[in-house]
């Protein structure tokens, strides 16, 4: 791929810099501009699409986002799209204020799997960067110290 890459007429650095991130498990694109956002400004890279379950109830989840601290604490980051909340497709021609109560429920369920804090961020937040940035901090998602 960097071979590939190399032939290009584009700024080799930036190109190279975007291959080191590249993640096949990104769901949407706006995963990927926000997971990319988080890098750029420089918070710890997540895990992405982990699987968790509810101990509770055996249900199993995918979260988009997790980072796992040192201390053992548990950050979850959800890119919430605007389809989810009113594409008949994606929410199973349920009403805005269902969907609303399922994903609170939702959270819960990733509270009990173990999440101390869930972030939940949209396409806005992404785009202006500062609101991403300050739930992040406030989540407690650390930064990194290199570069």
């Amino acid at each position: 791929m960097f071979a590939a890459c190399s032939r290009m007429r584009v700024d080799q650095a930036t190109l190279s810099r975007l291959l080191r991130h590249v993640n096949t498990k990104s769901e949407n694109g706006g995963e990927s501009l926000a997971r990319g956002t988080m890098i750029e400004e420089r918070f710890r890279p997540p895990r992405v699409q982990v699987s968790v379950r509810d101990p509770q109830t055996g249900d199993e989840y995918r979260t988009d986002f997790v980072w796992t601290l040192q201390d053992g604490k548990v950050i979850v980051g959800e890119y919430d799209g605007t389809r989810k909340y009113v594409d008949p497709e994606m929410t199973d021609n349920r009403t805005i204020q269902e969907v609303v109560s399922k994903e609170r429920e939702r959270d819960e369920a990733l509270k009990r799997a173990g999440a101390h804090e869930i972030v939940h961020f949209n396409y806005d937040d992404v785009i202006k960067r500062a609101p991403l940035v300050v739930k992040l901090l406030k989540a407690g998602v650390p930064r990194r110290e290199d570069e």
